[in-house]
């Protein structure tokens, strides 16, 4: 039994929800905008690493995020007298790392969920996004779940509580979500380094009081409001350094007619929200022309994906 999945691309914060908030995406020219996962019997286990940006992995298998995937996933599995199966998987790396778009996230949520069909399905959805935020936690030094939900699930995702609780938020389905990538690395960790151990009290206030409003907004279907939330006083700014031109990239997507501007999770990308795909391809120029990015660049135009991982 071979089977394939595929882990979606997503916006961890969506500006208002420093982990609490996470999105998932679908690129609107119908690419596999993610992670792919291949599994497949075999007579010895295996791994082995293809796609876009497989160079940018450790060489030694032993440091790949999917195999440390299938550890976890197989001491799961030995805590309740299961027995183990030999395979071979395979990681097609389409996403860059250090992105801010959940690259980490699509290859653990791919991997687990391939190898919870591979196994019949022992173990539930909130144990996998518990294993998942422990994968994310391996990574970037602590745990959170605001890119693994989505991720998994799709949607629009609000972690409950630091015990792996979501719920799925109402989303506007006729927002488009305009990405830019300056084609440069900015580790998960080094974007948490710079934060200040302590906020200050009123930006953290109006910080919370957007997030409250943004989640109503969502509920009430008021489009208008909720992006009117989207601006981040409080995490932004220190991230923002990290980006080069982040602050022209705002200005033209502004003006270009974009609803918000924002950081996509730790950064670099950063997104801008439209109503319209004539909107987005205004601001995605605009964007692009501002930011003056790296030969890596690039831009996409996304929708809100109604589902996260998944047989392809």
């Amino acid at each position: 039994m071979k089977i394939s999945i595929f882990a979606p691309a997503t916006i961890a914060n969506f500006s208002v929800g420093f982990d609490s908030l996470g999105v998932a995406l679908s690129d609107i020219e119908g690419s596999l905008f993610g992670d792919v996962v291949t599994i497949e019997p075999a007579l010895e286990t295996t791994m082995h690493i293809t796609g876009s940006f497989a160079h940018k992995l450790p060489t030694n298998p032993i440091d790949n995020l999917v195999v440390k995937c299938s550890h976890l996933f197989h001491k799961q599995l030995s805590e309740r007298g299961a027995p183990h199966k030999k395979f071979t998987l395979t990681l097609e790396k389409r996403m860059p790392i250090g992105s801010g778009l959940g690259s980490s996230s699509a290859s653990v949520s791919a991997a687990l969920v391939a190898l919870n069909h591979f196994y019949g399905h022992p173990f539930s959805d909130k144990e996998l996004l518990l294993f998942a935020g422990e994968m994310e936690g391996a990574v970037s030094g602590s745990i959170h779940y605001d890119n693994v939900a989505p991720c998994l699930f799709g949607g629009l995702q609000l972690i409950m509580s630091d015990t792996a609780t979501c719920v799925s938020l109402p989303f506007f389905e006729d927002w488009f979500l305009v990405l830019y990538h300056p084609g440069i690395e900015v580790p998960t960790e080094n974007a948490r380094a710079i934060l200040p151990h302590s906020l200050p009290r009123t930006g953290s206030i109006i910080y919370w009081q957007k997030l409250a409003c943004f989640i109503h907004a969502s509920h009430i279907k008021d489009s208008k409001l909720a992006a009117q939330q989207m601006h981040d006083v409080l995490i932004e700014p220190y991230r923002a350094t990290l980006i080069p031109h982040f602050d022209e990239g705002r200005e033209a997507a502004m003006k270009a007619g974009a609803l918000a501007f924002g950081i996509s999770g730790s950064g670099p990308t950063c997104f801008a929200i439209t109503e319209s795909i004539d909107a987005a391809h205004l601001v995605r120029d605009a964007i692009v022309g501002a930011m003056h990015g790296t030969d890596e660049s690039f831009s996409k135009i996304c929708t809100i994906s109604k589902t996260g991982a998944r047989v392809v």
